[in-house]
């Protein structure tokens, strides 16, 4: 009976209890905002960003804007609020041009100076007045800027040349002193004559085949030089050069040989050929010099040491007329005929011939 009454008490305490609960007020109770609201738009690429009064925002994804609910007077509702973000409009490939690099001129004195802003700079150089015309060189009468000969035939050529005059300096250099007296000395040449009388001795031969190279070298580079196609073949241009030398000096002598045979002045005739193998001995010496200067000179100089070489070996030719003169005259007034066919059979038609093979270009 006591158990009873406990419960029925309690029950009505319950009751009790949430009679009054309903009726009055609720400190627990969550209020809603006020009407009143201002909104701050939080930068969403920092959603760090500490805000106003210590409050902080929450990251959100990288296309929504947060806006942050503020009450007047203190921040204190935060709020979530997706807000479209303009999205820039992509052009068409159509439209997309790229903008063409902006390009500076820089100063010819210095075109690796830096630009500033990125830009690319350029560098062209102003022509100066005249410039077109600075590098124009005269072009010469004869065309000579094709100056093409195998650098292995001149110093195969050459090399030959010297080894024949180092042999022939070396074996016969008492030889040779006396060859240079009897071509400076009328007397010593008659001297000369009278104790050897011949040109075929092994000196002389040495000293022949010398004329024959160093002629014949310098006919085939005048001819390269002069652009005169002796020949397809440089190697047989070479020799052809020589042996057109050796066939001019051997067709003198033999000539000379048969007048002597045939005329009854024998002796003079003799002295006179004996004469003419001592200048071409020499002249087979002084060749020597202008073969190694027209081979390796620069090209703007070969013109000039062609010309001067030719002078020379005219000059030469002059001093051999005026050796022979007095050997001629005693005849000269009594036979004219003749000493004018020797001119030309022997002196000017052999040079006449080669002159005409060379510049009629073989």
């Amino acid at each position: 009976m006591c158990f009873k009454s406990i419960n029925i008490i309690f029950f009505i305490a319950i009751t009790a209890s949430f009679a009054f609960g309903q009726g009055g007020d609720n400190p627990f109770e969550i209020t809603e905002a006020p009407a009143t609201e201002q909104r701050a738009v939080v930068n969403p690429r920092n959603p760090f960003e500490i805000l106003p009064n210590g409050s902080k925002q929450l990251p959100t994804d990288k296309n929504n804007l947060r806006q942050i609910t503020k009450p007047e007077g203190e921040l204190a509702t935060v709020d979530m609020v997706e807000i479209e973000e303009p999205v820039a409009e992509t052009p068409t490939p159509t439209e997309a041009k790229p903008e063409p690099a902006r390009v500076v001129p820089v100063d010819e004195n210095n075109p690796f100076a830096l630009v500033e802003n990125g830009n690319k700079a350029s560098y062209k150089p102003r022509k100066k007045p005249g410039a077109d015309n600075a590098f124009k060189i005269n072009t010469p009468a004869i065309e000579t800027s094709e100056f093409n000969i195998s650098s292995t035939i001149k110093f195969i050529v050459i090399l030959i040349i010297v080894a024949f005059l180092a042999f022939i300096r070396t074996s016969y250099q008492r030889d040779l002193s006396t060859l240079y007296k009897s071509f400076t000395s009328p007397n010593i040449l008659s001297l000369q004559y009278r104790d050897i009388g011949t040109l075929l001795r092994f000196p002389d031969l040495l000293l022949y085949v010398l004329l024959f190279f160093t002629g014949g070298a310098m006919i085939f580079l005048l001819a390269s030089y002069f652009k005169i196609n002796l020949h397809s073949n440089s190697i047989n241009a070479l020799l052809l050069s020589i042996g057109a030398v050796a066939g001019i000096v051997l067709l003198r002598h033999l000539t000379l040989a048969i007048i002597a045979a045939i005329f009854p002045f024998k002796e003079d005739i003799r002295y006179y050929n004996y004469t003419i193998g001592i200048f071409y001995q020499i002249l087979g010496l002084l060749l020597i010099p202008f073969i190694i200067f027209i081979a390796f000179t620069p090209p703007d100089m070969q013109l000039t040491v062609i010309y001067a070489s030719l002078g020379i070996v005219g000059l030469f030719y002059i001093y051999r007329l005026i050796r022979l003169l007095p050997i001629a005259s005693k005849y000269l007034s009594f036979h004219k005929f003749h000493f004018i066919l020797y001119l030309c059979t022997v002196e000017i038609a052999p040079m006449a011939i080669l002159v005409k093979v060379l510049f009629s270009g073989g």
